[in-house]
């Protein structure tokens, strides 16, 4: 027994005797398992076929779990390229383009190769760091939708290793949950790691020449649609376009295309994205949203063309509606409002010396001179007293004409785009409303408006939450329509962001607010409400409650165009505040 633990021991630490070790130097690929227990290239012994794990999936070749025996038994992954692949150049290839991109890149969200080798009948082999964890494929059939921040977590740290590989001139090409493995850490998230480059495109490749393949490689449900049809300039928008329909799973536990066959897949792609991630998650910014589709545009070059960047945007746009939500689902008007308290007068209090002696306080001023100094407050009185007097008289009415009815008469015209939904997908063309319709809950629209001269606008939707506090989210602007920008100028057909019709029959509050100046006031609430996703917030809430307050009261001449299907806005002065409800049913 000694014996046999002492042998253990050598083994471990790489001290072992060419007798009591076989030394693997061919395989039998009809018989996998009997590579177990052997020793490849003097140092990687072999302790499990992985088999039947998954890994490898595509066939073209075998993989072991090992242990290197010069680092203490650390244990790594073997992967075998197989004796019958061998007569295949073009897999050859890959499996060479694999270990190059390894070899290529060094990235912490990227496994590494550790060696790599060939056998004495010719099958090469390459050594892997193993990585412990399970795959975000078993995380999603386990947990379903993930939460914001976990998903903003794992995009940003694929996408920080795409563009690493991308900046090598490799692309992946076979994004998808099977290949992110997720690694728990004590103090955070799950460590990310990007694997499996078998059919990565390695450009300017030193050990086998580019691949010149015209058929698709990869996995249809994940992939691009000129990767689908067998192009062969590929560009990192390929990736990006996988990543996103791998973020789109995450965050709603449904594919957005699920096609019979390829034919129907690149059809489905080619039409675009039917039901909207936001349809089947309810806690999805507009701006998350909105960058997720932006990847999955049908045209390459419609797409983001950076990994990086296009990561780092969306899981910041991820995260800022997490934290949202971990904060007690607070609403957006759900604040207690604090009022404006006004100090009370401070009242003049004896201020007092102790001696050591004194029983009592002393005043500190004489008494004759708090007399005189009540004296000539009264004398002071009089004449301020007087002249509040007069401010508060009503003023007189003069011939002189009032300035605001006087001023220049201004227009603007708006009407809505309307898409009707069912079942969460868009049927029939969009049709124009001019507001004053009656629509169907579900519906999509967009507001266009028109002003008639140079100036600035504020677009506004009001609501109540569950506690029948008013709050107000900012549809125009926005930072992907006018650059963010409130001016406007003449003739200028300006459109808002798509927003739904929800919650059954009610009614949606607009605001429409055109300046001929820039108002500081808004200026500040807008600013505010675009860097927090559109929500107005805090003190601005109360401050555009008490500028709508004043014109809530007076109604903006309005007349329907019938012939335009538009409404047209009239006044005179240099603001134009109208307000329209917005009915559905």
């Amino acid at each position: 027994m000694n014996d046999l633990k002492q042998e253990e021991g050598r083994i471990r630490s790489g001290e072992a005797s060419d007798a009591s070790m076989h030394e693997a130097t061919t395989i039998n690929f009809d018989q996998p398992d009997t590579l177990v227990g052997e020793r490849l290239d003097g140092r990687f012994l072999i302790e499990k076929n992985l088999a039947d794990t998954g890994a490898d999936a595509g066939g073209i070749g075998l993989v072991y779990l090992a242990q290197d025996m010069k680092l203490m038994g650390r244990k790594v992954v073997v992967k075998i390229l197989q004796e019958t692949a061998l007569k295949h150049p073009d897999i050859v290839r890959k499996f060479l383009h694999e270990k190059e991109a390894l070899i290529r890149l060094d990235h912490p969200a990227i496994v590494r190769i550790l060696d790599s080798g060939t056998l004495t009948d010719g099958n090469p082999f390459m050594v892997m760091e193993f990585i412990e964890g399970y795959s975000l494929r078993k995380t999603l059939k386990t947990k379903g939708k993930l939460p914001l921040e976990t998903v903003a977590h794992v995009i940003g740290s694929i996408t920080d290793a795409l563009a690493a590989a991308h900046s090598k001139q490799i692309l992946h090409r076979d994004i998808k949950p099977e290949n992110i493995m997720l690694t728990p850490q004590e103090d955070g998230f799950d460590r990310v790691r990007l694997i499996d480059f078998g059919i990565a495109r390695v450009g300017e490749s030193k050990l086998a020449p580019a691949t010149e393949i015209s058929r698709a490689i990869g996995t249809v449900l994940y992939i691009a649609p000129e990767q689908l049809i067998g192009k062969l300039d590929l560009t990192p928008a390929a990736d990006i376009y996988a990543s996103a329909i791998v973020a789109y799973e995450m965050l709603t536990s449904e594919l957005p295309f699920q096609p019979q066959s390829i034919a129907e897949m690149y059809k489905l792609e080619q039409d675009g994205v039917k039901t909207l991630p936001s349809e089947l998650r309810g806690d999805l910014s507009p701006e998350a949203e909105g960058i997720l589709l932006s990847a999955l545009e049908f045209d390459p070059e419609k797409r983001p063309q950076n990994a990086r960047a296009f990561g780092r945007d969306l899981a910041q746009a991820l995260r800022v509606e997490g934290r949202k939500a971990d904060k007690s689902e607070e609403d957006i008007s759900g604040l207690e409002t604090v009022p404006f308290i006004t100090p009370a007068p401070t009242d003049f209090k004896t201020v007092t010396r102790m001696s050591e002696n004194s029983v009592s306080p002393k005043p500190f001023w004489p008494l004759k001179w708090v007399v005189m100094a009540v004296l000539i407050l009264a004398v002071l009185a009089i004449p301020v007293g007087y002249m509040l007097w007069n401010i508060s008289k009503p003023p007189v009415v003069t011939d002189q004409p009032n300035p605001v009815t006087s001023a220049v008469q201004h227009e603007l015209s708006y009407f809505l785009m309307v898409q009707k939904m069912r079942s969460g997908k868009p049927f029939e063309a969009p049709f124009k409303s001019s507001g004053q319709e009656t629509l169907e809950s579900g519906y999509k629209f967009k507001m266009v408006f028109q002003p008639d001269a140079d100036g600035y606008m504020y677009v506004f939707n009001e609501g109540k939450d569950t506690q029948g506090k008013t709050g107000y989210y900012l549809l125009f602007p926005t930072p992907s329509i006018n650059n963010g920008s409130t001016q406007v100028t003449k003739g200028q057909q300006i459109e808002t962001a798509q927003n739904t019709l929800n919650g059954g029959k009610g009614t949606e509050v607009m605001w429409l607010i055109w300046s001929k100046e820039k108002r500081e006031d808004l200026e500040a609430v807008t600013k505010s409400a675009v860097d927090n996703r559109g929500i107005v917030k805090d003190e601005n809430t109360r401050l555009l409650k008490g500028f709508f307050d004043k014109y809530r009261a007076e109604k903006s001449e309005s007349t329907k165009d019938t012939a335009n299907q538009s409404t047209i806005v009239k006044t005179k002065g240099d603001t134009i505040v109208h307000r329209f409800e917005l009915e559905h049913r």
